[in-house]
């Protein structure tokens, strides 16, 4: 148990340092999953439906919310793409 928690807190760090915290921050949510999924794993805890639909809900939820940031920043890369463009034809017409 002790080398997941280093391991997981070492990749979250790491992570962190590369990409940026608006994208990772709803995979915190998905701790609460691991977590649980290791219970029933190694402890042989036993899996409740409660469980299951609380998990499920908690995947849908980060993927929902990813899509939506990954939607959002494909929007403004294509803004700043045709903003960036119209500058271009300024600067030629003008010449």
């Amino acid at each position: 148990m002790l080398f997941g928690a280093v391991a997981g807190w070492g990749l979250w760090f790491w992570l962190i340092a590369r990409c940026s915290m608006t994208r990772l921050a709803p995979f915190a949510l998905l701790q609460i999953v691991f977590a649980v999924a290791a219970g029933v794993v190694f402890l042989n805890e036993r899996m409740t439906p409660s469980l299951v639909i609380g998990a499920v809900l908690c995947i849908i939820g980060v993927a929902i919310s990813q899509s939506r940031s990954a939607d959002a920043g494909a929007g403004m890369h294509q803004q700043q793409h045709l903003e960036h463009d119209g500058d271009r034809e300024e600067s030629t017409q003008s010449s």
